[in-house]
């Protein structure tokens, strides 16, 4: 859901309309509203509902959306998930975070650069 909704986000908060939201998570528009209501009651965002119909709700999330991200990979890579990475990694939110968790998940999976390979290899 951030991910759908970075673009638009300012200072961590992002107006949207319900029925979009339930496109997103693929479910009907009461729905979202009960995931929505236990993610705020979770702490992890404040759901705001919008008055009257046509107008829009605000999520607020309480902390940044680089550090959420962090967090996910970080747990990903300790649970050794990797369908849980691979579509952490293939989200389309591009940020300056990926080169720290390209690092990592190659520190984790003991991969090595091409210039800390032997000789030998770099010339087959």
């Amino acid at each position: 859901m951030r991910t759908h909704f970075y673009p638009r986000e300012l200072e961590g908060r992002v107006r949207f309309r319900l029925d979009e939201l339930a496109a997103v998570w693929k479910c009907s528009s009461k729905q979202a509203k009960r995931k929505l209501k236990k993610l705020d009651e979770n702490g992890s965002c404040s759901y705001i509902p919008g008055r009257g119909r046509g107008n829009c709700s605000e999520i607020r999330f309480r902390s940044l959306f680089q550090d959420d991200l962090d967090a996910a990979i970080s747990h990903s890579l300790l649970a050794k998930n990797m369908d849980l990475l691979m579509h952490i990694l293939q989200l389309p939110c591009r940020s300056s975070g990926a080169v720290s968790c390209f690092a990592r998940f190659t520190s984790c999976w003991g991969f090595r650069h091409r210039t800390q390979l032997p000789m030998c290899c770099r010339r087959l």
